[in-house]
């Protein structure tokens, strides 16, 4: 029920910001001071904002172990560094904390049916390794052209020019577009193989083939 309501609230502001300000919290709680206690303005701070994006994202569980977790010592022996055993709570309080937070991130990232966009926009765009492979695809292409086999129709020539200088231009971009290279490529394929031929095209459309499989096509 604790995931259901903490989905349920994520819908409302989507999963992507909500673990943003979870990590948000993770990261500011990591970043206090070793020398931080309880007291400090710093962490009533913290802990405020905490509390508060727990509650609004309504994570049930991780709001009620969150409540518990003890900054202080409970009591003191006679003698005791009391600096010290504010220290030492703070540490264990800290570390209690952060296992909550994770285990809140965990939650989101596992029960969220909300699809990832920074995975969206990555899988959207070429690979290293695949823009490698159509570089040197492109080359051979432009060497067709250049050896004027590319095509002998001038319509379907200019089809292919056309379609390389697509893809060009996606190679020059910082974000080469996956789904405009797989359709400029299937193109190609089709006029390589008309202009070639079967047998002399084979080799040529197998290796177009080939990346535009590599590319989901």
């Amino acid at each position: 029920m604790a995931e259901l309501s903490a989905l349920s609230a994520v819908a409302e502001i989507s999963t992507a910001r909500a673990l943003a300000l979870l990590r948000q919290r993770l990261d500011e709680l990591e970043g206090l001071p070793e020398t931080t206690t309880n007291g400090s303005p710093e962490f009533k701070e913290w802990h405020e904002r905490t509390g508060a994006t727990l509650r609004r994202l309504e994570m049930d569980d991780a709001r009620s172990k969150f409540s518990v977790v003890r900054w202080s010592p409970m009591v003191f022996g006679l003698g005791d560094d009391h600096t010290r055993a504010f220290q030492q709570s703070f540490r264990s309080g800290r570390g209690e904390a952060v296992a909550i937070l994770k285990g809140a991130i965990f939650e989101l990232e596992e029960f969220s049916d909300e699809p990832d966009q920074e995975a969206v926009q990555a899988a959207a765009v070429l690979t290293h390794d695949e823009q490698r492979r159509v570089e040197a695809l492109v080359r051979q292409l432009r060497q067709l052209e250049e050896d004027g086999q590319l095509a002998d129709d001038p319509e379907d020539r200019a089809e292919a020019v056309a379609e390389i200088e697509t893809i060009e231009a996606q190679l020059r971009s910082p974000r080469p577009k996956r789904s405009i290279v797989r359709a400029a490529l299937s193109s190609l394929g089709g006029i390589v193989h008309d202009a070639l031929g079967a047998a002399a095209g084979a080799g040529m459309v197998v290796g177009i083939q080939e990346i535009v499989h590599l590319l989901g096509g």
